[in-house]
């Protein structure tokens, strides 16, 4: 044990203390130094784990800015669907109306309304 002295102020009482003996064996000390190092691990863990879930939340990020891309471009071929059903909501084909070669005409078949109509190709283009 190493006996010092030291004056300063009660923590208790805040009344003057002149001479007060502190008796400490080097041991404590030692143990006062391991449950820093302690304390410090305990911190160095701490962070590292807020370090984690921080960049599973980054991930997490990731991910769902992924899947955002994903469903745009999802919508996007919806939309590119839509434009082609669009499209091919009239459909054309010539066909031979006679004999005669060169009299062809144009049947327009509306999807949507369900009519088939006919076009002489040569009257409207003569």
């Amino acid at each position: 044990m190493n006996n010092h002295t030291i004056s300063g102020c009660c923590c208790c009482c805040w009344k003057y203390i002149d001479v007060v003996t502190v008796d400490y064996d080097v041991d404590d000390i030692g143990m006062v130094i391991k449950l820093l190092l302690l304390l410090l691990f305990l911190v160095l863990v701490a962070v590292l784990l807020l370090q984690l879930l921080l960049l599973l939340l980054l991930l997490l990020l990731l991910l769902l800015l992924l899947l955002l891309l994903l469903l745009l471009l999802l919508l996007l071929l919806l939309l590119l669907l839509l434009l082609l059903l669009l499209l091919a909501s009239v459909t054309t084909e010539n066909l031979l109306i006679s004999d005669d070669s060169d009299y062809y005409a144009t049947s327009v078949f509306c999807n949507n309304c369900h009519i088939f109509m006919f076009f002489d190709l040569k009257s409207i283009f003569s």
